[in-house]
């Protein structure tokens, strides 16, 4: 039996948008992987930003060690990908469905974004009876891996029905009144226990068990639309919006940018050679990120707008960006453009998509927290990352990923966190042991 496991932390050092304890974070899981569940530590390889000489976790070196974590797999091997960083959501592209209307992405220390379709992608080429276990600790990860059935969660128009529904006023259940039980449910899991002495905490699962309801400063692990355009803004040095964020991605990276990007960028490119007459449109790659600054790239980005206003007028929304809105990218060109996203078909659950496991922090529309209990930033970590160690690691006995997320879902919210983790899996790997046997 193979067991791998790829470790990624991003605490983005330096940025407006700089976390605590995503790198500790890694550190710990590696040493419950090692300890619980029998990982080889040359079986395991760390992404970190927080040592510069180290190879680190941008997004295209994730997808590299993506695809080389998952190469000759069998079945009944055990694969984790684990990260803890920052989410972020883009509007989905006008003409292709998506479970929640949004792309749910993770941001690399680069912020060459991974989404949902990428994840489906990979999983995909995995082959049956591989456990692919996604620990993804970082806001608006819930359905991570694009139409993966939800077990647990609330996440809208997810694959599979959802177990919760409604609203979730503080101190609800985690099961519905009259729901379904485990027969070998545990009772409520009592207060956590008190933090580690520090000594102990670097070689231990977890750095603290119980934080309180007030004494845990945190910052939550969401890039905002917002910040996201500012960050792309600064490093491309041309205003970033809402519309072209892809094709500044794809002016930004390249190659290296996401597959989903990529795809995106070519349809436009098609539809803008269509209006040329099936020339050359004359048009260079000089206007950097975008943003109405001319070139291919500005026509690019003129056309991803159209597809956001497009994206959002079918929603029924009354509120249109003012990237797009008062950016003057009307016209009449979003017909055709919108056709031929009809006829693409992006990566979606088939005969190979029963082996995704993702167990995310919170809803797709929800943050996750990175808490500093300490001014020590040793003592930092995510809030599911956490959670994960500390009842793992208090649990004699194997634990099924269903049970693990309830009593995740348990634990955070007795230490006073608003976020609720959710599994995305087939019916048969929700009831299968967690990670391994």
């Amino acid at each position: 039996m193979v067991k791998r496991a790829l470790l990624v932390g991003c605490n983005y050092p330096g940025t407006q948008c700089e976390l605590k304890g995503c790198v500790n974070d890694v550190d710990r899981m590696r040493v419950l992987l090692v300890q619980h569940f029998g990982f080889r530590n040359d079986e395991i390889l760390q992404l970190v930003d927080n040592d510069p000489s180290s190879r680190q976790p941008t997004g295209a070196n994730i997808r590299q060690c993506l695809v080389k974590l998952i190469q000759g797999v069998r079945p009944g091997d055990a694969i984790v990908f684990h990260f803890s960083g920052h989410g972020t959501q883009i509007p989905a592209e006008s003409g292709i469905p998506d479970d929640t209307g949004y792309e749910e992405c993770i941001v690399p220390s680069d912020m060459n974004l991974l989404s949902d379709d990428d994840f489906r992608e990979i999983v995909n080429e995995i082959p049956p009876g591989v456990a692919f276990t996604f620990i993804a600790d970082s806001c608006h990860s819930g359905g991570l891996i694009d139409h993966e059935k939800q077990q647990i969660g609330n996440t809208p128009h997810a694959a599979g029905p959802s177990l919760l529904s409604g609203g979730r006023p503080e101190g609800r259940p985690t099961r519905p009144e009259g729901g379904p039980t485990r027969p070998d449910a545990r009772p409520t899991r009592p207060e956590a226990r008190p933090t580690r002495p520090e000594a102990e905490s670097d070689s231990s699962y977890s750095q603290t068990g119980h934080i309180g309801r007030h004494h845990a400063p945190v910052v939550n692990k969401s890039l905002d639309i917002g910040t996201l355009t500012q960050i792309l803004s600064q490093r491309t040095q041309h205003e970033v919006k809402v519309g072209n964020i892809r094709t500044t991605l794809y002016n930004m990276f390249g190659e290296d940018a996401s597959p989903m990007v990529k795809v995106f960028v070519n349809v436009v490119l098609e539809q803008l050679k269509e209006r040329a007459g099936g020339g050359d449109s004359g048009a260079t790659g000089g206007g950097g990120g975008g943003g109405g600054h001319g070139g291919l790239v500005g026509k690019i980005g003129s056309l991803a707008a159209q597809f956001l206003k497009i994206k959002l007028h079918d929603q029924g929304s009354d509120h249109v960006p003012p990237a797009v809105g008062a950016g003057g990218y009307g016209g009449g060109h979003a017909a055709p453009i919108q056709a031929a996203f009809a006829g693409y078909k992006p990566p979606r659950y088939g005969k190979r998509g029963d082996v995704g496991i993702l167990i995310s922090a919170c809803e797709s529309d929800e943050a996750s927290a990175d808490a500093s209990p300490t001014s020590n930033p040793k003592h930092a970590y995510g809030a599911l990352s956490n959670a994960i160690q500390t009842i793992v690691g208090e649990t004699p006995g194997p634990l099924t990923n269903r049970q693990l997320v309830f009593d995740a879902r348990r634990l955070l919210a007795q230490q006073g966190y608003k976020q609720h983790p959710c599994l995305f899996s087939s019916d048969q790997n929700a009831d299968a042991p967690f990670i391994c046997r």
